[in-house]
């Protein structure tokens, strides 16, 4: 893995200076890893990629920042305590991303209401560094082929359930409570189009045959009318 981490940053050095080093690093069920090992992982990777370009900024992806991975894994570290171990042991980051995915499982989260997405967004405030959201909602129940076979619809919806107008509303509601916290520094959609292999079911902005979703209109209005 620091092999890889430093070919990349070694071929693109000098054109991208900020790079997210790893996704859901509290919660990978990687090589059955525990959760020091996990730590020392991500620290390890960190400095790999320092020693290519001291000068790199570097993002850690956070995944379930409300812990949901707990119930159903032997761990005993929070996201929180997670993230905040890493910045206590000197890794110096640019930010952090945390997953707001819901309605997702495994790897999404339970879906919660704009309160609960407020509070958790200032709870992580506190760790003191930057934070992006990396947002993602289903715009159908059924199976996705293209799709994580991991992963599934369900962990609760949305006011009016899994459709398209619901994936945009529930973006134009989240997206925007997001943008209002000082500490947030940028906002992305979590997958593009649901026409090729992806991670999680229905969330892209294009569905199955690659057809604009409302989704993306909810998120142009959001951004004509507050980030000019």
């Amino acid at each position: 893995m620091a092999d890889y981490v430093q070919t990349a940053v070694k071929r693109y050095q000098g054109r991208i200076r900020t790079w997210q080093l790893t996704g859901a690093s509290n919660c990978a069920a990687l090589l059955g890893l525990g959760e020091d090992e996990l730590l020392w992982l991500t620290v390890r990777m960190a400095e790999a990629a320092r020693q290519i370009d001291p000068k790199i900024e570097m993002i850690v992806g956070i995944a379930q920042p409300w812990g949901e991975y707990m119930a159903g894994q032997d761990r005993s570290h929070s996201p929180f305590i997670f993230a905040d171990t890493l910045l206590r042991s000197g890794l110096s980051l640019a930010g952090l991303d945390l997953e707001l995915i819901m309605g997702v499982e495994s790897r999404g989260s339970y879906c919660r209401d704009l309160i609960s997405v407020s509070r958790m967004i200032d709870l992580y405030t506190i760790l003191g560094v930057p934070l992006r959201i990396t947002m993602g909602y289903p715009s159908a129940s059924g199976p996705d082929a293209k799709a994580d076979k991991e992963m599934k619809v369900s962990a609760g919806s949305w006011r009016a359930g899994f459709s398209p107008e619901a994936q945009a509303q529930w973006a134009a509601a989240f997206v925007a409570l997001a943008l209002c916290k000082p500490s947030v520094r940028g906002v992305q959609w979590v997958q593009l189009s649901d026409a090729h292999a992806h991670v999680f079911p229905h969330c892209g902005l294009f569905d199955g045959q690659n057809q604009a979703k409302p989704v993306i209109q909810s998120l142009r209005d959001l951004r004509e009318k507050h980030l000019r």
